[in-house]
């Protein structure tokens, strides 16, 4: 393919015919996609360009906007949901401390309970009348 076809506003003012969609995307793909000079000095990005009078241009230029801003909410986003991640793991880690803590207590509660039955059983076999006489008031 001829330079005249990917970028027909290079040389000539005076051409004006608006290159196929296809050609055009191409010629987007290949202008962004071009690294930076050996000198050093960084290219200005596509979304940073102002606008431009040649239709081409101006779609790709506006695409490249497009495709920033979506790729800056992306990153937003991601941000907020990797927030709640964060907050949603250390909620679990406090119930999960929590959960601990009550399972603790449930056991000293029960063998509490344990030693109170064998106390007030005791209580009991030491209070009961002895002899023949209980046995017969019992019934």
């Amino acid at each position: 393919m001829k330079k005249r076809e990917l970028f027909p506003y290079d040389d000539d003012a005076d051409y004006t015919p608006v290159p196929a969609l296809k050609t055009l995307r191409r010629a987007c793909r290949r202008t962004m996609c071009a690294l930076p000079p050996a000198g050093g000095v960084r290219k200005v990005k596509r979304y940073q360009e102002t606008p431009h009078v040649d239709p081409g241009a101006e779609r790709c230029r506006r695409n490249a906007v497009n495709a920033k801003r979506n790729r800056d909410l992306k990153k937003a986003y991601i941000d907020h949901l990797e927030g709640q991640l964060r907050e949603a793991r250390a909620e679990a880690k406090k119930l999960r401390e929590a959960a601990t803590r009550r399972d603790v207590e449930l056991a000293e509660q029960r063998a509490e309970l344990g030693n109170l039955r064998a106390l007030v059983e005791e209580t009991i076999r030491l209070t009961k009348p002895k002899g023949p006489a209980a046995a017969g008031a019992t019934r």
